[in-house]
């Protein structure tokens, strides 16, 4: 006879091995993939203009906003805040961004476009876009697949 442990931990074992075999068919599973890849692909496009993708991620942060601190754009882009730092002294020195000490606390460091960067970026929207374009269009034709696979 099997004890009450043993029978809890097949239980266990069996609810996991489920999960696994699913686990390639679910919706955090799939963005994962789909955002590494897109990632790679485009990176190879960034490469062409001579700047990495977290250089991109902080170019665009700054052109949505401008005047972040570098904490801020440490946040926003999930980076340490000594990798960012070493980050947008690179870019500063390719006069892609300003760090400028704020007016109203001279402490406080701004971080801004140059027209060299605001060009550049403006440059790479179109790009990102229709990379966006693609894997939402795929991705959104796919869940709907498979949302009714599950539901049929």
């Amino acid at each position: 006879m099997m004890g009450h442990h043993l029978a809890h931990k097949i239980v266990i074992m069996r609810e996991w091995i489920d999960i696994l075999a699913s686990f390639t068919d679910t919706l955090p599973y799939h963005l994962n993939r789909v955002s590494i890849k897109m990632s790679e692909m485009f990176s190879a496009q960034l490469h062409a203009f001579d700047i990495s993708l977290f250089m991109y991620r902080v170019l665009m942060a700054l052109y949505e906003r401008q005047d972040q601190r570098l904490g801020e754009l440490a946040d926003i882009n999930s980076i340490e805040i000594s990798t960012m730092s070493r980050l947008i002294g690179t870019m500063s020195r390719r006069g892609l961004v300003t760090r400028d000490r704020s007016r109203d606390n001279g402490r406080t460091v701004t971080i801004n476009l140059t027209p060299k960067g605001r060009a550049l970026i403006q440059d790479l929207i179109p790009i990102a876009k229709a990379y966006e374009d693609v894997v939402t269009s795929r991705f959104n034709a796919a869940w709907r697949q498979a949302t009714h696979h599950r539901t049929a």
